[in-house]
């Protein structure tokens, strides 16, 4: 399963209310996946500045299994 977007409002981002808002989208999330036998999320792109949705993940259950980077070069 792919969960392709997610966020907290800014004015509540850094607040410990955000935290819990964030932890219970994941929960709920998870707990109507695993009913069906989907066992494997993949959470899309998370920029390399996000580091509180990063932080997030590292504290879960999750891992950070790729890393896509961009690069530029003049033609």
């Amino acid at each position: 399963a792919r969960i392709p977007l997610m966020g907290i409002r800014q004015d509540i981002q850094k607040k410990r209310s955000g935290s819990a808002l964030m932890l219970s989208m994941f929960e709920a999330c998870y707990g109507a996946m695993r009913p069906r036998g989907i066992h494997d999320v993949e959470m899309s792109w998370i920029l390399e500045p996000n580091v509180d949705v990063q932080n997030m993940i590292r504290l879960s259950t999750a891992s950070i299994y790729k890393t896509y980077r961009l690069y530029t070069k003049p033609l």
